[in-house]
């Protein structure tokens, strides 16, 4: 999400200072030449990293499981099924954010056979405060807790999909450029925490496999299954359908988040 930021950032203030044609034309090379300086900066905080504690003694232990990822859905089964839960409803919204709310923007204002309104026909304002609200989460859930902080967010999520229809139904530029502003907010205050959160459901020797395999696995059925019926959605039950889906997936983070046990203050093995 940071790197979206960055990206979309200087597409916007090359495009601001060029204008659209010179960006179509040669400008566009800008940006990516200038990813060679963060690939460079990247590369020196990676060798000066050193290995947490926890991590060099587990290199001294017996030698790990040939199928890790086994061991995560056998041995780890439930912080595994449950951290993918709670990782559901932020999958759903970012593709929401993302995708579908700029395809709605953009599609002429045509209406569905069910009779609802397609899009709006206008190129939306990209306004995007992830990048604050992660570093706000990153500096809170060390006083609240990651899930309680987690369970705010997803009934923030929750009620974002219950009022989507009145940003975007008959939107304007300033509902467009709200909606984005409270989406991708929240979007980063639940996934700042959750860089913390997953790897702390397993211990060192399944940590990195249980964290990555619980994202990715919840991606399979959070922005997957979003980007298949987000559009059918709005065409067969307008942006109502759309919202009541996001709030579904909410529900199922928060029953996530419910059944799970806070990790601020556990001891990582």
């Amino acid at each position: 999400p940071l790197g979206l930021l960055l990206a979309n950032g200087v597409f916007l203030l090359i495009t601001a200072l060029l204008g659209q044609a010179a960006m179509a034309d040669w400008a566009w090379r800008i940006p990516f030449l200038s990813s060679f300086v963060l690939v460079a900066i990247g590369l020196y905080v990676r060798l000066k990293l050193t290995e947490a504690p926890i991590f060099i003694a587990a290199l001294n232990k017996p030698k790990p499981k040939a199928l890790p990822m086994m061991e995560v859905i056998v041995t780890h089964f439930k912080p595994f099924f449950l951290g993918m839960l709670i990782c559901m409803a932020g999958y759903v919204l970012f593709y929401i954010m993302i995708a579908f709310s700029q395809i709605y923007a953009k599609s002429a204002p045509t209406v569905s056979e069910a009779g609802y309104a397609m899009g709006l026909g206008f190129s939306p304002q990209s306004a995007i405060s992830l990048a604050i609200t992660i570093a706000i989460s990153g500096k809170y859930i060390d006083i609240v807790g990651r899930r309680i902080w987690l369970i705010w967010t997803t009934v923030g999520v929750a009620l974002f999909g219950l009022v989507l229809p009145y940003f975007l139904e008959n939107g304007t530029t300033l509902s467009l450029f709200w909606f984005l502003i409270i989406g991708m907010g929240l979007i980063g205050m639940g996934y700042g925490p959750l860089a913390s959160f997953l790897p702390e459901l397993f211990p060192t020797h399944a940590r990195y496999s249980g964290a990555s395999l619980t994202y990715n696995i919840a991606g399979l059925f959070g922005a997957s299954v979003a980007a298949i019926i987000a559009l059918p959605l709005n065409a067969n039950y307008g942006l109502k359908g759309v919202g009541i889906y996001l709030t579904l997936n909410a529900v199922l983070s928060l029953i996530g988040l419910w059944f799970i046990t806070e990790t601020r203050d556990r001891q990582l093995l």
